[in-house]
């Protein structure tokens, strides 16, 4: 990703027009990499918002969706491994336009990983619950509008956070995340 497409990348998840979207990126990266890319916002930024790679994972919308079919609430628990993946983290120094990234160690990776190996279609869809989802305005909304949509949008989300955490894992790579 060249300087001009962050620019206009970062611009637009700045804008507060109604058609905004907030999406959800994650880059897999050697720890010791992690102190140099704080350091540097746009090298930061380039190795967080790059599209494509083995490394990164762009979740698109489907990030409030993920959290409630694997931890079944709308709310953070810090208390929730998987919630504390999707929403937690140690926070780096560096502010983007929707907060500051976060970094998941490669201790944590390793757990999540077990975590979400655990999972299945049956017990994601077991907290699938379009009505309540709505309800408890989970981004982006409208579930129950097609239910089964959403649902297939979720569990291809799923599998492909499953498969990415556990290529991290068996790297013994640390996560970076952040929302754009």
């Amino acid at each position: 990703m060249n300087r001009r497409q962050l620019l206009v990348l970062l611009a637009g998840a700045c804008t507060t027009s109604a058609h905004a979207s907030v999406v959800f990126y994650m880059a897999a990266v050697n720890s010791d990499e992690v102190p140099a890319l704080d350091a540097n916002a746009r090298k930061l930024g380039s190795v967080l918002l790059e599209s494509s790679g083995n490394w990164n994972l762009y979740l698109d919308k489907a990030w409030d969706g993920l959290h409630w079919i694997l931890t079944g609430a709308a709310k953070y628990d810090k208390a929730n491994p998987l919630s504390e993946m999707l929403r937690g983290g140690s926070s780096l120094a560096t502010q983007l336009p929707y907060g500051k990234p976060k970094m998941h160690s490669p201790r944590q990776v390793k757990a999540y990983a077990r975590r979400l190996a655990a999972e299945t279609d049956s017990s994601l869809r077991g907290r699938y619950d379009p009505a309540e989802m709505d309800r408890q305005n989970v981004y982006p909304g409208d579930w129950a509008d097609d239910p089964e949509e959403g649902f297939a949008y979720l569990l291809s989300a799923f599998r492909m956070l499953q498969s990415f955490t556990v290529r991290a894992a068996k790297a013994d790579k640390a996560i970076l995340c952040c929302w754009g």
